[in-house]
């Protein structure tokens, strides 16, 4: 029967108790289950709007851009990403002077504490605006849940 050092009884030991941490965290990692999701796309951009809201009334907003392309085409170039809903709108401006800093999606987070008058419809019209260099695009956002 082998011996094993004190050190390689321990290294095992760190590895056993990252494995069960490992596995109690993908097992009770919860997924959030959003009331509305709005998505659009153009030939360069997917756009998606998660929204819920918790029963005091408090609304979240998180909108994702996703790049379809090549990501040096946005290299030194002034970004405006603008989600419009009747009630909201949610803009972020970016300038990238480095390619490993652009990321593929942009993600933005928003919560509103005091949206008791605002009613969410699957109806409303929502639109995402983009512009790149003064180039603006614009296009719709379709409701996939309720």
């Amino acid at each position: 029967m082998k011996k094993y050092s004190a050190f390689k009884k321990i290294l095992l030991l760190i590895i056993i108790i990252l494995l069960i941490i490992m596995i109690f965290y993908t097992s009770t990692k919860k997924e959030t289950n959003y009331d509305y999701i709005f998505k659009g796309e153009n030939s360069d951009w997917i756009v998606e709007l998660f929204i819920n809201r918790d029963t005091d009334n408090q609304i979240t907003m998180v909108t994702n851009f996703t790049y379809k392309k090549n990501l040096s085409n946005l290299l030194n170039k002034k970004i405006i990403l603008c989600i419009k809903t009747p009630y909201d709108s949610t803009t972020l401006t970016y300038n990238y002077s480095k390619l490993n800093d652009i990321p593929k999606k942009f993600t933005s987070t928003s919560i509103s504490k005091n949206s008791a008058n605002m009613l969410i419809n699957i109806n409303n019209s929502i639109t995402a605006h983009i512009e790149i260099n003064g180039l603006l695009e614009k296009f719709e956002l379709k409701p996939l849940k309720k």
